[in-house]
């Protein structure tokens, strides 16, 4: 088979753009498509506390809480990007959780949900409502544990273009307005 000048030249200009080097949290760089825009996983102007641990596993994860105890039972848990919905569910651990893929090895994972809001296949947008706060999984306190991950890898997790801090708790505002 003959490719023309013209292809080539088209196909070197092309090139860069199939793959974008990404900076992540950890300040290293991959090859991938661009991390989405994630934005915190609840409406806009809430104020959650974003707690990290180095004992979490997966060792990246987030467990937010907005009040303590039982308080933040059902409150809404929202798309923090876009993309295609799969749910799933395990009786310990996770509990009811949904993953969404983003494309380029994204995927965002929100657990121990008290209920599901969306079906296997669906495409949500961002701000989208998946579920709601709750303790599924064998979970003695009701939270949100909420992952991002590259490749099937978690990675330090980035939200409204800034990395979260790790390890401690901090309280983090939503911008998924």
């Amino acid at each position: 088979m003959r490719i023309s000048r013209l292809a080539v030249a088209a196909l070197a200009l092309l090139a860069p753009l199939a793959f974008t080097t990404t900076a992540t949290a950890e300040g290293s760089t991959v090859d991938a498509a661009a991390r989405p825009a994630f934005e915190m996983p609840f409406p806009c102007g809430q104020t959650w506390r974003a707690g990290t641990r180095s004992n979490h596993k997966p060792l990246y994860a987030i467990d937010f809480n907005m009040g303590s105890g039982d308080s933040d039972k059902g409150k809404p848990v929202i798309a923090s990007a876009g993309g295609t919905v799969d749910v799933r569910y395990a009786a310990s651990g996770y509990g009811n959780y949904v993953v969404i893929n983003h494309g380029g090895g994204w995927a965002t994972y929100y657990a121990h949900l008290g209920s599901v809001a969306v079906r296997d296949g669906q495409r949500v947008a961002r701000g989208a409502r998946v579920g709601t706060v709750g303790k599924s999984g064998g979970q003695t306190y009701t939270h949100l544990h909420y992952e991002q991950r590259l490749n099937g890898n978690d990675v330090k997790a980035i939200l409204h273009g800034k990395a979260v801090k790790y390890y401690g708790d901090i309280a983090t505002k939503s911008y998924n307005c």
